[in-house]
Order: C-alpha cells, then sequence, then structure tokens
C-alpha cells in the first residue's frame, strides 16, 4: 500500500467534518470536507498495487486509518463510493435479485469472493448491479461500521441527463468510465483500461462511431486525472472540438491545505460529494 497524498484537514473538532471515499480496483480517493458552507478541507489517495485480496494490505489500510486523527476520527457522515468496473446496467423490468451474482460471474468472469449488491438510478428504470471483493467490502463495515456507500455511476447517473449529444468520460490511473448521453437518453456506461493517450482517443472515437453519434456535434466532458495541459488532453482534442474539463463549482470553498493539490485529483470527488 502506497499514499500519494496526504493533505490533513486544520479543523480539530472532526464531528464537524464528513468524508467521502472512492474505492477502484487499485487506489482509494479520501475527501474531507463541510457543509454550509460546503468546503474542502483533506484530501488522501492511496495505491494497492495488488488490488484487495492481501490480508497483509488490508490490514495496513486499517492501520493506518484508525490511527490518522482525522480518517479514524469521529465525523459527521461517510460516504463510499464503490467505483467498480464489475457491474453492468440492466433494465428493471429483466432484473431479479436473485440472479445478479450469476449474471456479474458471467459478464466478468469469477475472480475471488465478492459480495453483489444493486440500485435503482433514480428518475429511470435501470437497475445498476455490482461486486465489490469481500476483503475490501468487511474492511470498510469495520473501519466505518454507519457509512451509507453505493456506487459512484448510481449518483453521477442520478443528476439530470444533458440534452443533445454528450459524452463524458472521467478519467482514472489506469481506466476511464464513459457515459454517452444522446437526446437525454443514456446509452453507454462502460469502461476501457489505457496505456496511452491515444487509446483513449480510440474508444471514444469509437464509441461514437458504433452508436451513430456524429463527432463534431457531442460534447465532451472530461473529467478526473486530466488537465488542459496534458498529453491526453491534447490528443483528444485533435477529434473533439466541442471539449470541456469538469470545473469545480464556484460555490465550493478550499482550505489553504487543498491548495497544494490540484483540481483534477478531486473534482470527480466533489461531484460525487455534492450529491444526494
Amino acid at each position: 500500500m502506497n499514499f500519494i497524498y496526504k493533505i490533513a484537514p486544520l479543523v480539530e473538532n472532526t464531528s464537524l467534518l464528513h468524508l467521502l471515499i472512492e474505492v477502484d480496483n487499485h487506489d482509494l480517493y479520501f475527501l474531507i470536507y463541510s457543509q454550509s458552507p460546503f468546503q474542502l478541507h483533506g484530501y488522501y489517495q492511496a495505491n494497492m498495487p495488488d488490488g484487495y485480496s492481501h490480508k497483509a494490505d488490508m490490514a495496513a489500510l486499517e492501520a493506518f486509518v484508525q490511527s490518522d486523527p482525522y480518517l479514524g476520527g469521529k465525523l459527521a457522515s461517510v460516504k463510499i463510493c464503490y467505483n467498480s468496473n464489475a457491474s453492468t446496467l440492466i433494465p428493471a423490468s429483466f432484473f431479479k435479485v436473485d440472479d445478479k451474482a450469476a449474471v456479474l460471474n458471467l459478464l466478468c468472469g469469477v475472480d475471488f469472493p465478492t459480495y453483489a449488491f444493486h440500485e435503482a438510478i433514480p428518475n429511470s428504470d435501470i437497475i445498476l448491479a455490482y461486486r465489490v471483493p469481500c476483503t475490501l467490502y468487511n474492511c470498510m463495515q469495520i473501519l466505518y461500521p454507519k457509512n451509507t456507500f453505493m456506487h459512484s455511476s448510481s449518483l453521477q447517473l442520478s443528476n439530470n441527463l444533458p440534452e443533445g449529444n454528450v459524452l463524458q468520460c472521467m478519467v482514472y490511473g489506469k481506466y476511464i468510465k464513459i457515459f454517452l448521453h444522446s437526446q437525454g437518453e443514456l446509452l453507454l456506461a462502460t469502461y476501457f483500461y489505457y496505456n496511452l493517450p491515444q487509446e483513449v482517443s480510440y474508444y471514444l472515437l469509437n464509441v461514437c462511431q458504433q452508436y451513430k453519434v456524429d463527432v463534431a456535434d457531442v460534447k465532451l466532458m472530461l473529467s478526473g486525472l486530466v488537465e488542459v495541459s496534458s498529453n491526453l488532453y491534447d490528443d483528444v482534442y485533435k477529434y473533439f472540438l466541442q471539449i470541456a474539463i469538469l470545473p469545480t463549482p464556484s460555490y465550493v470553498l478550499m482550505a489553504p491545505t487543498m491548495q497544494a493539490v490540484q483540481p483534477c485529483f478531486y473534482n470527480t470527488l466533489t461531484t460525487l460529494a455534492l450529491c444526494e
């Protein structure tokens, strides 16, 4: 387990602070914030090179969180977002609770013991089914027994669907997550692994081609680990002229310590924290 960022808050009373945790296959992101007004106070990022199958790594994570005065302190609330790519969207009319684990095993394969969950996407007839490694889920339940948890996509798709043709691309360290909307309808929600910026461009162009969406008419919204000055942005800009990076809302305040973190590291987390 490696910690990439450890930006601790300056607030001493942890009971005033809220914690959002996003977890993917190899990384954990911790965003510490307060409400009324909404202000970002701290940010931690941990990398788990071997995933969550090794008990020693999970024990190290548990020990660190419990020893940290903020992550392990008394908090106002804890929200955990499992950004698992072992997930799928199912029309509600075809969804059966007892079949979700078998469907996920069929689509994603069987690797290690997991728990299967499902959530209804608000204002739609879609169910999101996903699975979480048992070791990871059990660890989070021990650390934060009163947490609320969901899949990141459940929150991201709960917002009103954008008008027109919109391609949302969330960039993470080893993969991207794509939502394609057309005329207020969700056409696709999927993940792709990448090594080079050119691969991201290929996936985005291929998605548009497969769903017959004109690249010239689509609005591309980037978020996550991408900046205007990055190679990834430069390569994507060759093909998409209507392109923007998700901004941090103007009403979000920043503690002085957060100035050490580039916005691309926390803008998707901020969006998740603001979603109810």
